[in-house]
């Protein structure tokens, strides 16, 4: 009867393991890493992507993220347009605008992020010991911005506001972007026209001085919602569980940066240019969550200064391009 009786308790206890090892092998299974492939360009703005790869917010929702780090917004959008990614970091909406005239319908976007009459995000700068101190003072005389159709249309617009004639009144020079700063410092032009965080690094290393702080914003359009992440509309077709796992691992990271700003920003160097101490001076954009109120009418007028200046080749509308709540939450 022993026998019989310890030879049940192990029939049971076999039976029992065998079901948590079962359960256990489900639960694995359950828990699987979904794929996500990123492109992350080396830009301030990215920064609540750097949060979440650095606080390990993906890896909560269980994604498997595959980091493309590109140099610049173009590498990464044709990455996304190829197949190569399914997400790409925050980057301007000129390089949006234009792939969506080019290709139509390939992705949609969010988290757009920009500058307001809070958030400083653009200057015009001048030399340390420039004797400059009004705009007018630069008739005749050379600025200098970073190399792209946009800024140089950004810089022309804002040059007619202030009354100057960029064709007539002042000569532009490009440069790239890493090199605005030391062709400031060597005298190529008399003021600079930036944004973050080339300004930063320029004031910092104590080449530069501020003569107009904010200018897209004060005489463009305010606020300056300058770009936004994009997802392919393949992804959202065939994984839409999985983008509601990236926005949600994504939002955890802008209420990260806005608790914990100091923290936040000594992530940057990791990603972008600059080093220790600029991270911690640098400026940076807001963002908005879907839930958020986004001003879609100030972006608009920005697309619209693109097109009304052959920039883009048609009119698009902003709205459209944009995910909606249904979508990411």
């Amino acid at each position: 009867m022993k026998k019989r009786n310890i030879f049940i308790y192990i029939v049971l206890f076999l039976t029992i393991a065998a079901l948590i090892i079962s359960c256990a092998q489900k639960s694995d299974k359950s828990q699987k890493l979904e794929k996500v492939r990123i492109a992350l360009p080396p830009y301030t703005g990215d920064l609540p992507f750097y949060v979440a790869i650095e606080k390990g917010y993906f890896k909560d929702q269980h994604l498997n993220v595959e980091i493309f780090q590109t140099r610049e917004s173009s590498e990464a959008l044709n990455a996304l347009l190829a197949g190569r990614v399914d997400i790409v970091a925050p980057i301007s909406f000129s390089a949006l605008l234009a792939s969506e005239i080019k290709s139509p319908g390939e992705f949609k976007l969010f988290l757009p992020g920009g500058e307001s009459d809070k958030i400083v995000g653009s200057y015009l700068l001048i030399k340390k010991d420039s004797d400059i101190k009004d705009v007018q003072q630069l008739k005749g005389k050379k600025i200098g911005t970073y190399t792209g159709a946009t800024q140089l249309l950004y810089l022309e617009l804002f040059l007619k506001k202030v009354g100057l004639d960029p064709q007539k009144d002042v000569v532009i020079i490009q440069v790239a972007p890493e090199l605005q700063a030391q062709a400031l410092e060597a005298n190529q032009f008399a003021a600079l026209f930036t944004i973050e965080p080339y300004s930063t690094i320029a004031l910092q290393k104590g080449i530069a001085k501020v003569l107009i702080e904010n200018p897209r914003v004060k005489y463009l359009v305010n606020p300056f919602i300058s770009g936004a992440a994009a997802v392919s509309t393949k992804f959202i077709r065939e994984t839409p569980k999985t983008l509601k796992k990236v926005y949600k691992a994504l939002s955890m990271s802008l209420d990260f940066i806005r608790n914990n700003e100091s923290a936040a920003r000594e992530i940057l160097p990791k990603y972008t240019p600059l080093d220790v101490a600029l991270a911690q001076k640098a400026g940076l954009i807001e963002w908005f969550k879907v839930d958020e109120p986004i001003n879609f009418e100030a972006i608009q007028k920005i697309s619209d200064l693109l097109y009304e200046n052959k920039i883009l080749s048609s009119r698009v509308e902003i709205k459209n391009m944009f995910l909606t709540k249904d979508q990411l939450e």
